[in-house]
């Protein structure tokens, strides 16, 4: 019954759901995901919900610009500057943040947990790599920049951001499996300091037997990637083994003591 609703109905249904509900009803049947990815569209422009990039690890709101809604198409949302003005980068930039406004903020730990286990709940237990992930930039004049699999990229042409062309499954914090509208030769190659840090970082964390992606959590790993920190690559990644080894000997028990407080 529910599938032979017409287009516009299920648009209006869609509409007065939150992201959250609008993403789990969207995997009904292939319809359904359609008229999802557009009510979540129509949403954002509706609500003026922006794209925010920023020049600083730290997102810094003095060296963030922000992206207005521009266009949907099969899945991916642009979102532009308001002006070429307001897209350049300072010269010396060498990665870029970017983060969606309408994220609502990662819940605080429960306050009858102990103080540490507190820390551990925000620095470790709600990281989420995808929201604090560091886009290194190339030296090409043109190029997209991003992650090709989590549906999130920024066109930077010139020293200045174009666009950011961002998935609806990326908006809502999921991974995404939609190739991206894009042409490969414009794809940024390892020719930076940055990029070239960031291919001797990886190699140096999985041959520790380190996610990767846990670069994001730490600010020193942050500093080093864009040639800010004083530390060496085998120092900084001693220092993050060491926290992410322990953070695993204390992961059931935080575990173990949430189960607790919601009992």
């Amino acid at each position: 019954m529910l599938s032979t609703l017409p287009n516009e109905i299920l648009l209006e249904i869609f509409s007065h759901l939150d992201l959250k509900e609008m993403y789990k009803m969207g995997h009904v049947c292939r319809p359904w995901q359609r008229q999802r990815d557009l009510a979540v569209a129509r949403g954002i422009h509706l609500a003026g919900q922006k794209i925010l990039i920023c020049t600083s690890p730290k997102l810094d709101m003095k060296s963030t610009m922000e992206l207005a809604f521009a266009s949907y198409e099969d899945g991916w949302i642009d979102f532009k500057p308001s002006d070429k003005e307001e897209g350049r980068l300072p010269v010396d930039v060498q990665g870029l943040r970017m983060v969606f406004n309408g994220w609502t903020p990662q819940e605080p730990a429960p306050v009858t947990l102990p103080l540490l286990q507190q820390a551990q709940y925000a620095f470790h237990h709600a990281y989420d790599a995808m929201h604090q992930r560091l886009y290194l930039l190339p030296l090409s004049s043109r190029s997209w920049v991003g992650d090709l699999a989590g549906g999130a990229l920024i066109l930077v042409e010139n020293h200045h951001v174009v666009l950011a062309r961002v998935t609806i499954a990326w908006l809502l914090s999921r991974p995404t499996l939609i190739p991206p509208k894009l042409d490969d030769s414009d794809l940024a190659h390892c020719d930076s300091p940055a990029l070239e840090r960031w291919q001797r970082w990886q190699q140096t964390l999985v041959a520790r037997s380190i996610d990767p992606s846990v670069a994001w959590k730490y600010q020193l790993s942050k500093l080093f990637l864009l040639g800010k920190s004083s530390l060496t690559l085998e120092e900084v990644a001693m220092k993050i083994e060491s926290s992410e080894n322990e953070w695993q000997v204390e992961k059931p028990k935080l575990i173990k003591a949430l189960a607790a407080v919601n009992v």
